[in-house]
């Protein structure tokens, strides 16, 4: 068995982190056009919104990144 130092070498590489999780939840990807004010999130099945419980739903205008990954997309009648 590594020693711990080992098995963490990459634990500080955020993009290498990012990479990984996405590709572990690929095809969830949710791309998000930053250009806008509040960011138009779209999948390959067209335009989502984050519902108003989700965690990042109050920080969809201050993303830091273009991709998101999800694990579960529920499809509503959006109203809120």
């Amino acid at each position: 068995r590594g020693g711990g130092d080992e098995s963490n070498r990459n634990s500080d590489n955020i993009p290498l982190l990012k990479a990984v999780i996405t590709a572990g939840l690929y095809p969830n990807i949710i791309v998000a056009d930053l250009s806008k004010k509040v960011p138009k999130l779209s999948t390959r099945a067209g335009e989502v919104f984050l519902h108003p419980a989700c965690l990042d739903a109050t920080q969809e205008a201050s993303l830091d990144s273009k991709m998101l990954v999800y694990h579960e997309m529920v499809k509503t009648a959006k109203v809120y």
